[in-house]
């Protein structure tokens, strides 16, 4: 039962989480916007229409961490943001000293191509990824999902689930680009990470 806990802040980190976050009693609320959540569905379906209706809830402080968010929320519902500025986490993922060991992984065969996303996210557009890779010779494809384990897609060599910081990194190392296909994102770090990695980066976000 949610009313038997008094907490000093309750954030919610999607639209259909507000709801929930109301439920609790808490000193403070925020809403973590993550991105433009409306462009999940189709426009004027009841999810768009209720996604749109939380950003004027007045019960909640905004967060988000694009400033691109930030713009939106004041242009279209007035509302000012705390911008929390995203970033890498370089106790995991700072590669610096493996430039010998980056060079050398560069001149091995095959070509090691990486995807992540969960493919039961329409938006991570999985699909896209998968097909492109499906037309290259000569690479060898890993992909990575924290979405429930499922079988491995056609086309792919290895495939992992939600894995650990520490096999994240190893993952980046291991392999010579991160294919990113996703239709919409805000401030997403996998393609950061890769690129702390110094790994190359085929980003197709639309």
């Amino acid at each position: 039962d949610p009313q038997r806990y008094q907490s000093d802040v309750v954030i919610a980190t999607m639209w259909n989480t507000c709801e929930e976050a109301l439920k609790y009693q808490a000193k403070k609320r925020f809403y973590f916007v993550q991105g433009f959540e409306p462009e999940f569905y189709l426009k004027g379906s009841q999810n768009h229409q209720a996604a749109l209706r939380t950003y004027g809830d007045q019960r909640f402080e905004l967060i988000t961490v694009a400033s691109c968010v930030q713009e939106w929320l004041k242009k279209d519902f007035s509302r000012e943001s705390t911008l929390v500025l995203n970033g890498v986490d370089e106790t995991w993922f700072s590669f610096s000293a493996d430039r010998k060991q980056r060079s050398l992984r560069s001149l091995k065969k095959p070509f090691r191509i990486l995807i992540e996303g969960n493919p039961q996210s329409p938006w991570k557009n999985i699909a896209e990824a998968l097909e492109i890779v499906r037309g290259l010779s000569g690479v060898e494809v890993f992909m990575v999902s924290n979405g429930e384990r499922t079988e491995k897609p056609h086309g792919v060599n290895r495939f992992f689930h939600q894995v650990t910081f520490s096999e994240m990194q190893g993952l980046y190392r291991r392999c010579d680009l991160l294919l990113k296909t996703s239709k919409l994102e805000s401030f997403y770090l996998p393609p950061l990470e890769m690129m702390e990695g110094m790994s190359r980066l085929a980003d197709a976000y639309g």
